[in-house]
């Protein structure tokens, strides 16, 4: 007779050698899972350290934002000063130029008037009326 022992002795080792692969594999996907886990928590937390930094660069740029849009609104109204300033002044020099020729006309007008009056002799000046020439002059 055959000794069973040997054969069973054979599943046996079988049925160990597959539950020590099975409880290795069980460790194996335990560190695994938790070397995943690992990479995951420092890739998270890399993320993180680059969304705030991402964030930080927004709050720089919208701050440069407001800036210049600060600046180009005092441009503007340093522009409009300008422009106001520019045509007070125009509107200055052409009232000015305006009066200067107008005083340039009256003078014109009154010194042919008073070189016709020159023309008439002294005598004829005080008979002929000479209020209405000062009052005529005086209209200017």
């Amino acid at each position: 007779m055959a000794p069973r022992f040997p054969l069973s002795n054979r599943g046996l080792n079988l049925a160990v050698d597959q539950r020590s692969r099975t409880k290795g594999s069980k460790l194996d996907r335990s560190k695994r899972l938790k070397c995943r886990m690992r990479r995951l928590r420092s890739e998270m937390n890399e993320i993180a350290t680059e969304q705030s930094k991402i964030k930080e660069g927004q709050r720089s740029v919208r701050q440069k934002f407001e800036a210049i849009e600060s600046e180009c609104c005092e441009s503007r109204k340093e522009a409009t000063e300008i422009l106001m300033q520019n045509a007070t002044a125009q509107l200055r020099i052409l009232s000015d130029f305006s009066l200067a020729c107008f005083k340039a006309t009256c003078q014109k007008v009154l010194g042919g008037f008073h070189e016709g009056v020159n023309a008439v002799p002294q005598d004829q000046r005080s008979s002929v009326g000479s209020n209405d020439f000062h009052h005529q002059g005086s209209a200017c």
